[in-house]
């Protein structure tokens, strides 16, 4: 038996499988997954919030860039985790 098929598959490593198989049909895409925690990436210059903190993180945001985020077409109405 290969090593392949000894290894343990992380749920992580079944989310790529996952989304390898949906994206089957581009052959020139690169996917890359971190496990990083929210608080440890920045967004249009701002560090994103910890898990439940989305909605004070967004109202602290500068107008102008909750405009260009609202602009975007996602609102409570459609977005979902």
């Amino acid at each position: 038996m290969s090593a392949q098929f000894l290894r343990v598959r992380s749920p992580l490593h079944r989310k790529l499988l996952s989304l390898r198989q949906s994206l089957a049909f581009m052959d020139s895409i690169w996917v890359y997954l971190c496990n990083l925690e929210p608080t440890d990436m920045v967004e249009y210059g701002h560090v994103l919030p910890a898990p439940g903190d989305e909605q004070a993180w967004f109202e602290k945001l500068p107008q102008p860039l909750k405009d260009y985020l609202a602009g975007l077409g996602t609102n409570k109405k459609n977005f979902s985790l």
